[in-house]
């Protein structure tokens, strides 16, 4: 990689050079960051990707609105990296490792969208369901009923909600959810 007396150097029998010959392998170099938690008073799992590809999971973290560091780790000079805590990107920037510690720039903290995966409440009654939701932390106020006749649903059932729950998949807390409720059979004349 490099000699201590230049390229065609002419130099006294018996000088000692120095060379430095390189294994083939970067030197990693590290940097700490400051991540914001969100403040939704649950753990949540946060996770750190270098160039796309994940280096680092940690489960159960309070989030509580404090603050939290994490070392970034790698090597090269051009790498991005993202934060994620639940899949919400919170934080993502450059990464230079050649540096020692390494540097970081193009920062940019990003609001935390907290996401929940919705559960199927269609053949619960009203409360039950608006219950249900708002326990896993649906807000109230952006849960909708809209009542209909149903002829396959007693009065006061669920029978239809959007959006649809669709296995595991999360969505935002503030969605709006409409849960559509039978009136019973509609009456005959």
């Amino acid at each position: 990689v490099k000699q201590s007396i230049a390229k065609d150097t002419t130099v006294p029998v018996g000088s000692t050079i120095d060379i430095t010959v390189s294994n083939g392998k970067a030197p990693e170099s590290s940097v700490d960051v400051e991540v914001t938690l969100p403040s939704v008073n649950r753990t949540g799992t946060l996770q750190v990707f270098i160039n796309n590809k994940l280096t680092y999971t940690s489960d159960k973290v309070l989030l509580d609105g404090g603050k939290t560091t994490v070392t970034l780790k790698g090597t090269g000079e051009d790498n991005s990296y993202t934060i994620t805590i639940d899949d919400s990107t919170v934080q993502k920037g450059k990464v230079d490792f050649t540096k020692s510690p390494a540097v970081v720039s193009d920062v940019e903290n990003i609001t935390f969208i907290n996401k929940i995966e919705l559960i199927s409440v269609v053949d619960m009654y009203e409360q039950d369901a608006i219950d249900a939701l708002v326990e896993l932390g649906f807000s109230r106020s952006n849960i909708v009923t809209v009542t209909q006749y149903s002829s396959t649903h007693a009065r006061g059932v669920v029978f239809k909600q959007t959006p649809e729950s669709s296995g595991s998949s999360k969505i935002a807390a503030t969605t709006k959810i409409t849960l559509y409720v039978s009136k019973g059979e509609e009456p005959t004349s």
